[in-house]
């Protein structure tokens, strides 16, 4: 599979950000970087003002394998 290099930086900088960083010694699970570029994503939007509601958020946890597609209650 080919896969763009900034599509791998921009993966690589939200894990980062998001507290996952891949340059440290004890690499993270795949699941640990998913929640961390979800985090990323879900606070970027929020600097640009977007709003993201629960059922996208759910969505995108989806989407990164992160859920089961249930939406949790708080």
């Amino acid at each position: 599979m080919q896969i763009a290099r900034a599509s791998i930086g921009q993966v690589v900088r939200g894990a980062q950000i998001g507290g996952a960083p891949l340059n440290e010694s004890a690499i993270p699970s795949a699941k640990a970087i998913g929640e961390a570029y979800l985090a990323s994503l879900m606070g970027r939007a929020e600097t640009l003002g977007v709003s993201i509601d629960k059922s996208t958020e759910e969505t995108l946890a989806v989407l990164f394998g992160l859920s089961d597609g249930h939406i949790q209650e708080e």
